[in-house]
């Protein structure tokens, strides 16, 4: 449920993201990518901790802690959208 609110939510940002949306629009956006990227963090690493023995639970957690902000530091520039340009406002 997590990813599929996460993924509607930056979805959403994609598409009313720019210099005309709203305040309330965007932090609605924030709210639903929030909510669902809260939802789908913690499952996986809660079961990548039950799975592994007593001695291993401090590893498993290192690793998958540096592993999400190197996905993120991967997938944020290959989803980047830049801003409109002033000149194209007029």
């Amino acid at each position: 449920m997590g990813y599929i609110l996460g993924a509607v939510g930056f979805a959403l940002w994609y598409r009313f993201f720019g210099y005309g949306a709203s305040v309330g629009v965007l932090e609605g956006l924030q709210v639903i990518s929030a909510v669902g990227i809260g939802l789908s963090l913690q499952p996986p690493l809660i079961a990548c901790q039950a799975a592994m023995p007593l001695k291993e639970v401090a590893s498993v957690t290192a690793v998958f802690s540096l592993a999400r902000p190197i996905g993120c530091a991967i997938g944020k520039p290959s989803f980047y959208r830049p801003p409109i340009p002033i000149a194209e406002i007029d």
